[in-house]
């Protein structure tokens, strides 16, 4: 089997278009299958889709090949539903920094009022930016090997 074959007629680029636009709807399952029935999407050709596009970016013989495709499609997805979403690097690095000490993704989200899509988003700013400039990164981090002393106090 191909791990880029679309699932229930549901590709992967339209499989990360569906995502974005379902970005502020949480565990609402119900949201989710009208977003789809919107888009020309059934019921089960969603949730067909929807698991086996995540096995295959969580099984680790396709995730790689699979994941690395659907990042740049959700996120231009993503932008293309509104301004992307910005922390400023101290947000960043407190983010990041509970992340780090295993603070539940959804305490953090709760803490910064924001959702999975914006943490995404948020993430993949920062990491283009500390990439490209390593004294940005050094300080980035410092600071976080900071915060995570503070958390663990």
């Amino acid at each position: 089997m191909d791990p880029m074959e679309p699932v229930a007629g549901i590709s992967l680029e339209a499989y990360a278009e569906l995502c974005a636009l379902m970005k502020d709807t949480g565990t609402d399952t119900q949201r989710q299958v009208a977003i789809a029935a919107e888009q020309g999407h059934d019921r089960a050709s969603w949730e067909a889709a929807k698991q086996a596009w995540t096995e295959r970016m969580s099984d680790p013989s396709t995730a790689g090949m699979v994941a690395t495709a659907f990042m740049p499609l959700y996120q231009a997805a993503l932008a293309r539903s509104g301004p992307a979403k910005t922390a400023t690097f101290e947000e960043y690095v407190q983010m990041s920094a509970m992340i780090q000490n295993g603070v539940p993704f959804e305490t953090m989200y709760a803490q910064f009022a924001i959702t999975g899509a914006d943490w995404s988003q948020i993430s993949t700013a920062w990491v283009d930016r500390l990439t490209r400039d390593q004294a940005l990164a050094s300080s980035f981090g410092d600071a976080v090997a900071a915060e995570r002393a503070k958390l663990e106090t």
